[in-house]
C-alpha cells in the first residue's frame, strides 16, 4: 500500500520554505560511481557487516510514493560483494501492513534485529516492526504500537533491545507546528513493552542514531543535528553541533557522522511530483569530537535526486533516496578519467 507523499512530505514544503542558510555555489562532486537498481523510494539504508564480515550486506527500506509508480512495499538486500540485488524473504503474518520507512539494524544480545518504522493509512496507525535478520530472511517477531509514536520518521536500538524513536510531528501532518516553529515533536524510548517520552522536543525530528550513552538526532526544520546524553529513558544535554539544511537520516563511519541534507525545497517538491525534475543531493560528514562539518558528496540532481541517507564503507559511499528507484555507490578513490 503507498504512502501518499502529502503524508510523509507535506509539512516539509513550510520547514524549507522558512528555514534558509546561506549557502555558496556548490560544484559537483567528480566521483566513479554505478547505480544500484531496486524498488521506488529506497529512503533509509543499513549495513550487515556481522553475519559474515567477508560479505557484507546492505538492507534498503523501499516504498513507492508516487502514484505514477508501481504500489510496492519492501525490503530489498544487496551483496557488496556480489553485487546482487533482490526482495528480502519476510516470514509475517499475510496480514501484515507493511509500508516501511526508517530502519536500524541492531545485534541484540548475539541476534541481530530490524527495526522497521511503518506506516498504515488503511488504519491509521504507525508501528515498529521488529524482525530476526538471519540467512538472507526476515522473521517477524512483534508488532509495537503506541498513542506516543504520532508521526515516526527514524528509529534507531539499543544492543539491549529497547530503542528510540524519532517523530517528526506530534500531530502526523500538521503543517502548524512547522510553519510556527514549534518545538512539539518527541523522541520517544521504548523497553520491555513500554513507551515513554524521552524529554527531548524539537521542530520536525528526522534521523536518529544511537551511540552508547550518546544520541544524536536531525531535524529537517530548522536544520540542524543534536547531540544528547542518555540515561535512565531521558535524553539530557543537548547541544547543537551543525547546521545541516533539510537534515534527513544520520549513520556513523568511524569518528563521523555522516548526514544527508536536502538544499532546495523548489527544486524537491518539483521532483516528488516528476522524476525528470531534479533535486540536489548532498552528503556531510560531521566530526564527533570538533564538530567539523564537510560536504563529502553533492551533486545537483543528474546523478540521483533528492538523496535521504548516506553510509560509508570500505571507501565507498552508498547513498539512498526519497523517490527514485535505485541508490548509489560512489567510490570515494575513483576519480573518471578525462
Amino acid at each position: 500500500m503507498r504512502i501518499h507523499p502529502f503524508t510523509y512530505l507535506f509539512s516539509i514544503l513550510f520547514a524549507f520554505t522558512f528555514s534558509a542558510h546561506a549557502q555558496s555555489k556548490l560544484v559537483n562532486s567528480d566521483y566513479c560511481y554505478q547505480r544500484i537498481n531496486l524498488g521506488y523510494g529506497p529512503e533509509d539504508i543499513v549495513i550487515d557487516t556481522i553475519t559474515n564480515p567477508a560479505q557484507p550486506k546492505l538492507l534498503v527500506s523501499c516504498n513507492s510514493r508516487r502514484k505514477t509508480e508501481k504500489d510496492m512495499s519492501e525490503i530489498f538486500v544487496y551483496d557488496v560483494k556480489a553485487k546482487t540485488t533482490s526482495p528480502v524473504k519476510r516470514v509475517e503474518p499475510a496480514d501484515l501492513c507493511f509500508n516501511p520507512h526508517g530502519i536500524d539494524l541492531v545485534n541484540v544480545h548475539d541476534s541481530l534485529i530490524l527495526l522497521v518504522v511503518s506506516h498504515c493509512s488503511t488504519n491509521k496507525t504507525n508501528s515498529i516492526f521488529r524482525y530476526y535478520w538471519k540467512n538472507n530472511t526476515l522473521y517477524f517477531l512483534e508488532k509495537i504500537t503506541d498513542p506516543s509514536f504520532t508521526s515516526p520518521n527514524a528509529v534507531s536500538g539499543f544492543s539491549d533491545g529497547s530503542f528510540l524513536v524519532s517523530n517528526d510531528a506530534n500531530k502526523q501532518g500538521n503543517v502548524f507546528e512547522i510553519l510556527f516553529k514549534q518545538k512539539k515533536a518527541k523522541v520517544v524510548y521504548w523497553k520491555n513493552g513500554t513507551a515513554s517520552y524521552a524529554d527531548a522536543k524539537v521542530c520536525y525530528g528526522n534521523g536518529i542514531l544511537v551511540h552508547g550513552s550518546t544520541i544524536y538526532q536531525a531535524s529537517t526544520m530548522p536544520g540542524e543535528v543534536y547531540q544528547y546524553s542518555f540515561s535512565n529513558g531521558k535524553l539530557s544535554n543537548k547541544t547543537t553541533i551543525a547546521k545541516v539544511k533539510g537534515a534527513d537520516n544520520i549513520r556513523l563511519d568511524g569518528n563521523n557522522l555522516v548526514v544527508a541534507g536536502h538544499l532546495k525545497f523548489g527544486k524537491f517538491l518539483k521532483h516528488m511530483k516528476n522524476s525528470n525534475k531534479k533535486s540536489p543531493t548532498a552528503i556531510f560528514t560531521i566530526n564527533k569530537e570538533t564538530h567539523e562539518k564537510n560536504l563529502v558528496y553533492y551533486n545537483s540532481g543528474e546523478v540521483m535526486s533528492a538523496a535521504s541517507t548516506g553510509l560509508i564503507y570500505d571507501h565507498k559511499l552508498y547513498i539512498a533516496q526519497v523517490f527514485d528507484n535505485f541508490i548509489l555507490e560512489v567510490n570515494l578513490d575513483c576519480h573518471p578519467k578525462k
